[in-house]
Formats: structure tokens, sequence, C-alpha cells
């Protein structure tokens, strides 16, 4: 996929994901999503022992989630129309939503991944969804965790410390965030979805 987009500078596909992943983004002038993507690769890994997830799985999900940022925003909206995908508002309004579901396409059509743990983790990181897997919240969190613009998010000891129950309760503390200090203006419906399911299971 990435193929079609003439912008991107492309490197030979025969080495280890690892190496594609840092030679594409090193030759398009994105060190700062790269070292994003590393420190997520590191948080991950910590997560899969700590709770017992596979930890190749949760590192390919790492190093792929942001594949498509590559990518321009106004060209992720162009291709989602191009192929009819069922749009919510939030990803008209902000495209770069989109980035998590053509990581996915990228993963599968560029790196061949197959595995569904892997590709769902990728495609519901920003969002996360209703009835998420392990997988999905070990990658969620750890996107979460790392602050791209510098030091550290303001929700960061809350979902660390959640980290010591488990995935879900972690992910409500990003939750409650965003519904106080972090209101969103414009919520996904993948994310409202998970939002009510997180709240279910803490409500029993």
């Amino acid at each position: 996929m990435l193929d079609k987009y003439t912008y991107i500078n492309h490197v030979c596909y025969d080495s280890d994901i690892a190496q594609k992943i840092k030679l594409l983004f090193l030759l398009n002038n994105q060190q700062k999503r790269y070292e994003h993507i590393c420190s997520v690769t590191k948080r991950i890994d910590s997560i899969a022992i700590q709770y017992g997830l596979d930890r190749e799985k949760c590192r390919i999900s790492a190093m792929l989630h942001d594949i498509s940022t590559l990518i321009k925003w106004e060209d992720m909206l162009l291709y989602a129309k191009d192929n009819n995908w069922r749009l919510c508002d939030a990803e008209i309004t902000h495209p770069f939503l989109l980035h998590q579901r053509i990581s996915e396409v990228i993963a599968r059509e560029d790196f061949y991944i197959t595995d569904c743990d892997i590709l769902k983790a990728i495609a519901f990181h920003t969002s996360l969804c209703e009835n998420a897997s392990q997988y999905q919240m070990a990658l969620f969190i750890a996107d979460k965790l790392d602050w791209s613009i510098g030091g550290y998010p303001p929700y960061y000891e809350q979902m660390s410390e959640a980290l010591n129950i488990s995935l879900e309760a972690t992910c409500y503390e990003y939750a409650k965030y965003t519904e106080g200090d972090g209101k969103m203006e414009s919520i996904h419906s993948d994310w409202a979805k998970a939002v009510r399911w997180l709240k279910s299971i803490h409500s029993m």
C-alpha cells in the first residue's frame, strides 16, 4: 500500500520488521515518530511480561501501530472514501484518527501480518473498542503512556498504578481522564462504546 504514495521514500523489504520500520521513518525525516514507536515497543514488552502475553505479538503490534503516519492525513481520508469505509463523524473531522485502521491495512499488505491479535490491536490502538482483547488493551495503554510532546501525560500516575490491578482498570483510568480534564471535542464512536463497556465492568 505504501508504494501508492510517491512522496514516501521506500526501503527494500528483505530485512526484519524492526529494521524496516527504522529505515522507513528515518528516511522520511520522522525521527520523533520513530522514537515514539521505540518507546511504545519497550513499554508494551513490559506489559506483556507482566500479563503473560506473547511478547513477539506485542512488539510487532507496537512497531507497526503508527506505520500509516508516513501518509498525509488528507490521503488517509481519500483512501477510506475510495474504499467505501464506513466513517464516524470524528474520523471525517479529524482524519488522523484513521491512521489506526490504515496501519492495520499496511501491516497486512506490506508486512504480510496475518495474526488477528496483532492486526486487531493495531486497528483499535487509538480508539480501543468494546470487549477489547488483552492485546488491544496492552497496545492502547502503551501508546497512551508515551507522551509524544515530551514529559509525562497528566494521567500517567493513575494509569501506571492501575497496571498493578488489571488492563481493564488501566484503560478505565484513561476513560475517566477523557471525561474530566481531558475531555475530547470529537469522540470516536468506537471509543464511546469502549467507555460504556469499561464503565459497565467497574459498576459491577
